[in-house]
């Protein structure tokens, strides 16, 4: 539904927001310029902030490949996963999950996100600054290079997709300023091809679904690179932000 997940922009601005440059309200009203309403957990993140939380991580898991989502109760591992996205305190422990919907007749449609809480145990600080930026990016055009193919057929532009024509994503994908450089190019990429890949899956399913099937798992090999990156580079730019490890 959004060119970036919820929780990839809320991670940043909230992070932000801690570190000092706006309150934390405004900070989640940025992050999400595109809803219309915002119901649920929305206290913890200020609560998080007053007990000296620095950094609001976020993990974008799926079935069979939880990425960074903490260790915690069942109910909160289905329910990240079924969404596909979650932010997290690393230092404290604590889970919420942003639940996008639409609303509203079909001309008319409204977009709502309900916060979820959950607990959730702490997670060791070296799994986030270890994090390798480089790694996740060659990771990632490598798959981009096998894919190149499956792309073109379904007359995506893999050449638009490599090079995106989103030069700062911080003005169009609701990120705040200040990201480091590298972070914000993978950011930048991943985005991109999460978003062909969505309109792939969308409007052209039967050409993915022909050749046997080889167009779909060329393209679930991109998008589960894609979404690692993008993991990876925003937990990468939000310890940034928040001081963590050093500036490139």
């Amino acid at each position: 539904m959004f060119a970036l997940p919820a929780s990839t922009r809320l991670s940043l601005w909230v992070t932000a927001a801690w570190s000092g440059t706006m309150p934390v309200e405004d900070a989640v009203v940025r992050a999400l310029p595109d809803v219309d309403d915002i119901a649920g957990s929305l206290g913890r993140f200020t609560d998080w902030g007053e007990f000296g939380e620095q950094v609001l991580a976020c993990a974008l898991p799926r079935p069979g490949a939880p990425g960074l989502l903490p260790r915690g109760p069942e109910q909160m591992r289905q329910t990240a996963t079924e969404h596909g996205e979650c932010v997290f305190v690393p230092s404290l422990g604590g889970v919420v999950v942003p639940v996008v919907s639409e609303y509203g007749a079909a001309r008319d449609v409204g977009v709502s996100v309900e916060f979820l809480a959950f607990d959730a145990d702490p997670v060791p600080q070296h799994r986030l600054t270890g994090i390798d930026v480089g790694i996740a990016e060659r990771e990632l055009r490598a798959a981009l290079g096998s894919s190149t193919a499956a792309l073109e057929e379904l007359d995506l532009g893999a050449t638009e997709v490599r090079r995106p024509a989103v030069a700062r994503p911080s003005e169009h994908w609701a990120l705040p300023g200040g990201l480091p450089p590298r972070a914000a190019r993978l950011i930048e990429l991943a985005g991109t091809i999460l978003s062909a890949v969505e309109v792939a899956q969308e409007h052209t399913a039967d050409l993915v679904r022909g050749r046997d099937g080889a167009v779909a798992v060329q393209l679930q090999t991109l998008n589960a690179a894609a979404t690692t990156a993008l993991e990876h580079a925003t937990n990468a730019a939000a310890l940034r932000l928040a001081g963590l490890i050093p500036a490139e």
